[in-house]
């Protein structure tokens, strides 16, 4: 029986191609208008909190995500505000 959550060579390689249209999607903005873009995640830490004592080996895939949205090279990104809703 295939893992639910096992990522498949395909879903990695629609993810590429999601995360490259989202960027230049973001340049496209930036340089049309010449402002910078702000991105709001609504619920962001749902799936951490959900997995979180109930699949350890998810959570732990989530929050990989979650470090590589935010943070490049080591580097966190600093151009990104944080907005309380």
């Amino acid at each position: 029986m295939r893992n639910p959550y096992t990522v498949s060579k395909l879903e990695k390689k629609r993810t590429a191609v999601f995360a490259s249209r989202f960027e230049k999607l973001l340049k496209t903005a930036y340089k049309q208008t010449g402002k910078q873009v702000v991105i709001l995640v609504d619920e962001y830490d749902k799936p951490l909190l959900q997995t979180m004592g109930v699949n350890e080996e998810l959570n732990e895939q989530y929050r990989n995500m979650l470090k590589a949205f935010l943070f490049r090279n080591e580097k966190p990104v600093t151009n990104i505000s944080a907005l309380p809703f």
